[in-house]
């Protein structure tokens, strides 16, 4: 009886090890596998499913969230970054884009000052900004 006992006990042991470590790990990040994210003035934003259009040398990232959209353009010195808030639009006056094809993805950083197109006075500062996106 104490050896079928020590036995179950065993197998009891086996299973549950076996089955806790067959569970997935949870993803600690919720970033897409494509995606722009950046700060607008200290507030992470995340857009999912960006685009990348490449056209005589400029490479253009967009993204569309609701009434909000994103877009990133490396094109030599003469990067931008633009950002829309609803029916408001801001321009990068200035910063830095960085953007490469990294196997079947384009990747990249960028940051700069956006400024309101219609109140100078209105600006955004874009930081830690990140892109993934699926070359088309």
């Amino acid at each position: 009886m104490k050896k079928f006992s020590l036995l179950l006990g065993l197998l009891i042991l086996t299973l549950s090890s076996t089955v806790t470590s067959c569970k997935k790990d949870k993803k600690e990040d919720d970033t897409p596998s494509y995606y722009i994210k950046f700060k607008a003035d200290g507030n992470e934003k995340t857009f999912d499913n960006p685009t990348a259009t490449v056209m005589n040398g400029m490479t253009t990232i967009t993204a569309t969230s609701g009434d909000n959209q994103i877009s990133v353009v490396e094109y030599g010195a003469a990067s931008t970054i633009s950002y829309k808030i609803g029916q408001t639009q801001y321009a990068s006056t200035t910063g830095t884009v960085s953007i490469s094809l990294n196997g079947d993805n384009y990747e990249g950083t960028f940051s700069g000052t956006l400024i309101n197109t219609q109140d100078s006075t209105d600006t955004i500062s874009i930081t830690d900004g990140e892109l993934k996106v699926k070359k088309n």
